[in-house]
C-alpha cells in the first residue's frame, strides 16, 4: 500500500486523477488532509480488492458440503464487516476467494473469523492462509505456498 498527503494549498493535487486502484480518504485525523491509498488490484468504493487462499488440513479434498459451508460462512462474515465476496473458486484442496474488504477493517479479521466459523462443526480448514492485494496468484504461486513447511504443519 502507498499513501500520500495532498498539498495544503489550493493547487490541484497530482493524485486527483489516479485510476480506480487509488482511493481518497477525506476524513483522516492522522494527516488532517486527503490521504491516497493505492493497491494494484484496485477496489470499489471504500473497499480494497484482495485474493485469499484457504486450504484444507492434511490436503484432503473439499466436499460439496464443505464448499457450501465456506461460501455461506464467508458471505455472512463479509456482511458483518462491511465487505463483499466477488468470487470464490474451488479447487481440490483449496479455495481462491476474491474479496472487497472495507478500508476500515483489517483483512485478517475477516479471514480469521471466516475460517473459525467454517470450522465450528467440522475442523477441516487450516488456520493459515495466503492473502495479496497485488495480483491474482497463479497456480504456481498457490502450489509454492501450499508446499511451505509452516503451511503443511498448520
Amino acid at each position: 500500500m502507498r499513501s500520500n498527503m495532498a498539498k495544503k494549498n489550493n493547487q490541484q493535487s497530482p493524485f486527483d486523477n489516479f485510476p480506480d486502484k487509488f482511493f481518497v480518504q477525506d476524513d483522516n485525523s492522522i494527516f488532517h488532509e486527503k490521504t491516497f491509498i493505492g493497491t494494484e488490484l484496485g477496489g470499489e468504493g471504500h473497499r480494497l480488492r484482495n485474493y485469499v487462499v484457504i486450504s484444507t488440513k492434511d490436503d484432503t479434498s473439499l466436499s460439496a458440503d464443505q464448499k457450501q459451508i465456506i461460501n455461506d460462512r464467508f458471505v455472512t462474515i463479509c456482511q458483518k464487516y462491511d465487505s463483499q465476496i466477488e468470487t470464490i473458486e474451488f479447487f481440490d484442496t483449496y479455495a481462491l476467494i476474491k474479496l472487497l474488504v472495507s478500508m476500515d477493517i483489517a483483512i485478517g479479521d475477516v479471514i480469521d473469523e471466516g475460517i473459525i466459523t467454517c470450522n465450528k462443526k467440522e475442523d477441516f480448514l487450516r488456520f493459515h492462509y495466503y492473502v495479496t492485494n497485488v495480483k491474482r496468484p497463479t497456480k504456481k504461486d498457490i502450489q509454492e505456498y501450499l508446499q511451505l513447511e509452516e503451511v503443511r504443519q498448520g
